[in-house]
């Protein structure tokens, strides 16, 4: 996270100074104060956090210091600062109502709390499944092992508790970063990433803000363009030049991706919500696909939105299978099985693992496509299989776990 106007701003602060300071506790704050801005541009928090304590012990009123120690808790890389960063950011808020900077720290620091209840809710749980797994296979039934698995459960359940209150809570203060610096990509990024977290329910308006974050970033790249190529028309581009723009064209690309992916998923999502035989969940899953379609073109040289692909061609197979139409059923079956192997020619050094599941899984949907293509045959025969079977997809050795 960068603050971009945070050099400026304490330059400024230096030079107007402390009131009722001596000239020696000033140069002393004004030490503390160079000396922390240079920690914390080179990432060494916990340095920082000392130079902005040292320096506030002096002049207690200073709305960079405070804000700079504020994020030195935030950024700590042990991560146990987070209650600091809370509680300072909270003052910060309250003081500096019209700093941006404020309220989006008050923000990541609710989130962050939010992630870690998330965290310890899924580990309990995933404990608590595993001990009742064993509970019911066990010829011996311990009251003591029922008992854990209850509190386990109820440890759980006061986690994803706590998880949807601190998102709740981060959702103000993001917003009003947000509000304050409208055209910040980082902001708009932050307000959706929260509100998908809030659950389905809100994904129309976080759907809203990754759509401002992919038009705005999208005028990015085309600014980038537009500067290249006339830098190259003048003849004034150097080598590093070209260089550092088309990286930076590239990471652009992908932050729309991940937004347009992110905004797939929501859609995804709800289609499976909505039930096989919806008509919503039809419209969910071509908005998905479109999205991640839109993906793969602004970043193609990343093999995820193909794999991301496969599952919402194979959602749509699904759907075309509960409807019996089984020239919609091969048709997405070959989309599914032409997107998982662009994966596997895009994948080949990134996650090995994944090129094996979907190998495994091209095999199973050629062996289904082939049963599908021999079923007008059997019908004109007296032969053959019954009726429906073989054809489903769950059949095919595709696990159905991994749509």
């Amino acid at each position: 996270m960068r603050l971009t106007t945070a050099s400026t701003l304490l330059a400024l602060a230096l030079c107007l100074g402390g009131c009722g300071l001596s000239e020696t506790e000033e140069m002393e704050r004004d030490l503390y104060n160079r000396n922390g801005l240079s920690y914390y541009q080179n990432g060494q928090y916990d340095r920082a956090r000392d130079q902005f304590e040292r320096s506030l012990t002096i002049d207690p009123d200073q709305q960079e210091a405070r804000l700079l120690l504020a994020y030195s808790y935030l950024l700590a890389p042990e991560g146990n600062l987070i209650l600091d960063a809370y509680e300072a950011f909270q003052v910060c808020a309250e003081d500096y109502g019209d700093d941006f900077r404020a309220h989006l720290g008050l923000g990541v620091a609710c989130f962050l709390f939010g992630v870690y209840y998330e965290m310890e809710a899924q580990q309990k749980e995933d404990e608590a499944a595993g001990r009742r797994e064993a509970y019911e296979k066990d010829e011996v039934k311990r009251d003591s092992d029922l008992r854990e698995i209850e509190r386990l459960d109820a440890e759980a359940e006061k986690d994803r508790w706590r998880t949807g209150e601190w998102y709740a809570e981060a959702d103000p203060s993001l917003r009003r970063a947000q509000e304050i610096e409208p055209k910040n990509p980082f902001l708009m990024q932050m307000v959706a990433f929260n509100l998908v977290k809030l659950g389905a329910a809100r994904f129309p308006e976080a759907e809203k803000y990754l759509a401002m974050f992919v038009e705005f970033r999208g005028k990015d790249i085309a600014a980038y363009h537009a500067n290249l190529e006339n830098a190259k028309h003048q003849g004034i581009l150097t080598i590093e030049e070209e260089r550092d723009t088309e990286l930076a064209i590239r990471d652009v690309a992908k932050e729309i991706r991940k937004a347009r992916s992110f905004i797939a998923y929501m859609h995804y999502t709800q289609a499976v919500q909505q039930g096989v035989s919806a008509r919503a969940s039809e419209e969910h899953l071509a908005i998905a696909e479109r999205e991640l379609r839109e993906a793969a073109i602004v970043d193609p040289t990343n093999p995820i939105p193909h794999l991301n692909q496969f599952h919402v061609y194979w959602k749509q197979a699904l759907l075309a299978e509960e409807q019996g139409n089984a020239e919609e059923l091969a048709k997405y079956m070959g989309l599914a099985k032409n997107e998982l192997y662009l994966f596997t020619q895009m994948n080949q050094f990134q996650r090995p693992d994944l090129n094996v599941f979907a190998r495994e899984t091209i095999g199973g949907i050629e062996s289904v496509l082939q049963k599908i293509e021999k079923k007008p045959e059997e019908k004109e025969g007296d032969g053959g299989e019954g009726e429906g079977e073989g054809a489903a997809p769950g059949d095919s050795g595709t696990p159905r776990e991994n749509r």
